[in-house]
Parts: C-alpha cells; structure tokens; sequence
C-alpha cells in the first residue's frame, strides 16, 4: 500500500474510532495516526474509488482484528440484551465494553438508523422491535424444525418411515 493510500485509509478509520484500535490495525505508532488525524483530510488517491478503499480499510481492519473478537456493533447488541425496557446508558454501555464514548456513539448510530437499536424517551440505549421481532422469528423456526423432528421420530418408533 503506497503511503499518500495509507494516510488516507488512516484518516478514514480513525472517523469514530478508538485511537488504538487505528493504530493496531494499520500497525503504526498513535503518534503517527493523530499527526495523519490532524493534518487537513487527504485526497483520495488517484484511480481509487471510494468503495475501494472502504473495502482496503476494512480488509486491514478484519486481518488484524482478534478472531475471537465480535465486531463492536455485535458487542454493543449483545451488551443491551436483558435491557429491552430500561435500556443502558451510554455511559453504562461505554464502561461495561471498555471503548471510548465516540466509538459507542458511532456504532449506537449505525444501529439505529439500521433499526436495530433505539433510544428511549429517557435517552437509555435499547434492542429495537425489529431486532425482537427477528429474535421472535429464530424462535418459531426452532418450534417448526422441533416438531418437524417429533413427527419424523413417532413416525420412525410406529415403522411408518
């Protein structure tokens, strides 16, 4: 990757991203992505469109992430479970998953213009109804595909298989 493509990935990851988590993924110093952070935004390369290098960022992004590691937006999700009616706090939210305000901020955005996540009337952080309707979804397949394998077993036990 040549370096005016670096800079200009770095700037682009490091929008509503933990400092760290830019510098890890880029495998350069935080010294060097704030300097990227505060020079005026870089033009995107030449010949590289803007889909190209959102995928070059986020190739960068996966090959370094953790394999164990849930993307943060999972994480948030998953951290809000239990809360469909009080909601969490951003505050909360922060603290429990350990990342910078800004970086909940961002995916607390992303969530919620995908209708995933909403935020209550008290400003708490909850799992939409779309998302519990998709979880109400799962559960009727399960009761399906169970029934579907009683009859089969029954069947099977009576010899009509």
């Amino acid at each position: 990757m040549n370096k005016k493509l670096r800079n200009w990935a770095i700037y682009q990851a490091f929008n509503g991203n933990n400092l760290e988590e830019v510098a890890q993924a880029f495998d350069v110093s935080r010294d060097k992505v704030t300097w990227v952070a505060s020079q005026p935004a870089p033009k995107k390369p030449k010949n590289f469109s803007e889909q190209d290098a959102t995928q070059v960022t986020q190739a960068i992004f996966d090959a370094k992430a953790p394999a164990n590691k849930q993307p943060e937006s999972l994480q948030i999700m998953d951290a809000l479970k239990g809360h469909v009616l009080s909601g969490l706090a951003l505050d909360d939210l922060t603290r429990q998953l350990d990342m910078a305000p800004s970086t909940v901020i961002h995916y607390l955005t992303m969530l919620t213009g995908a209708g995933m996540v909403t935020q209550l009337e008290d400003g708490n952080y909850a799992l939409s109804v779309r998302t519990l309707q998709i979880a109400q979804a799962y559960s009727n397949e399960m009761i399906k595909a169970s029934n579907r394998i009683n009859t089969l077993s029954q069947q099977v036990v009576a010899g009509r298989f």
